[in-house]
């Protein structure tokens, strides 16, 4: 496991970001866990579906928060305020859960982004702009 430099921001747009919290490698791939905040005055845009191995996300509204945050379809959704999502969480009661908050909520992200990856800065290249 790789840790990049703490809280390492990058920005998108010019106004909005992910925070890159590490890169993990295991056995011959690479994942990258970034964060993304649910406020609660702006529509995030993003649709999840309960599977086997979490909450994967299936849809990005390009016009929603996550989008401008990077959320990609195909990321997977791991924790929520830092805290872990148990496997087998229903989807709609995740997102009614996160949407009446009344606060702004952080959520953590995994994504494949690459088999034998060389340097950290060529891993961040392939996993595109967050």
């Amino acid at each position: 496991m790789e840790s990049l430099s703490s809280g390492r921001r990058l920005f998108l747009f010019g106004c909005h970001s992910a925070i890159v919290r590490q890169v993990i490698t295991v056995g011959s791939d690479s994942y990258l866990h970034f964060t993304a905040t649910l406020r609660p005055d702006r529509r995030f845009g993003v649709t999840i579906h309960t599977t086997g191995v979490g909450l994967l996300v299936t849809y990005v509204d390009p016009n929603g928060a996550g989008s401008r945050q990077n959320v990609l379809r195909g990321d997977l959704l791991f924790a929520k305020d830092g805290v872990e999502i148990p496997l087998g969480t229903f989807d709609g009661d995740f997102a009614t859960e996160v949407q009446t908050a009344g606060r702004p909520v952080v959520l953590s992200f995994s994504r494949h982004v690459a088999t034998n990856p060389g340097s950290l800065e060529e891993l961040l290249q392939l996993s595109g702009p967050i």
